[in-house]
C-alpha cells in the first residue's frame, strides 16, 4: 500500500497545482467575459467564431466542445443579441452556417485587437 501512496504523491501535487492554476484562469476571465455581457458558453462561440467565415454547427459544437442541444439554446441567444446569424447551406438544405454578424465581429474584434 505504501508503494501506491510514495509514487502518487508527486503526481497528487501536480494534478492539485493544475487545479490551482485553472480556478486562478477561471476567475480571471470570468471576470472579463461578465464585461462583454456574455455567458461563457456564448463568449466562447463568439470567440471561435472570430476570424472565420462561419461553421456548421457540429463543427462548433466540436470546436467549443458544447453539447449539440446546449449550443442551439447559445447560438438562439447569441441570435437575439444580434451577434451571430444562420445561414442555410447551398450544398446540403439540412446544414446551417453559424457566423458573426457585423456587430458580433465588432465585439470580437474589441476583445482581441
Amino acid at each position: 500500500m505504501s508503494r501506491y501512496h510514495t509514487s502518487s504523491a508527486p503526481f497528487a501535487r501536480v494534478i492539485r497545482a493544475l487545479a490551482e492554476a485553472w480556478q486562478s484562469f477561471e476567475q480571471y476571465s470570468g471576470a472579463h467575459i461578465r464585461t462583454t455581457g456574455l455567458s461563457a458558453p456564448q463568449f466562447d462561440v463568439v470567440c471561435t467564431l472570430g476570424n472565420t467565415e462561419g461553421m456548421t454547427f457540429s463543427e462548433l459544437g466540436h470546436r467549443t466542445l458544447i453539447y449539440k442541444t446546449t449550443l442551439t439554446g447559445v447560438v438562439d441567444r447569441l441570435e437575439q443579441k444580434g451577434l451571430v446569424e444562420r445561414v442555410p447551406c447551398e450544398q446540403d438544405r439540412r446544414c446551417v452556417y453559424v457566423r458573426l454578424t457585423g456587430e458580433g465581429e465588432a465585439l470580437f474584434d474589441e476583445v482581441f485587437p
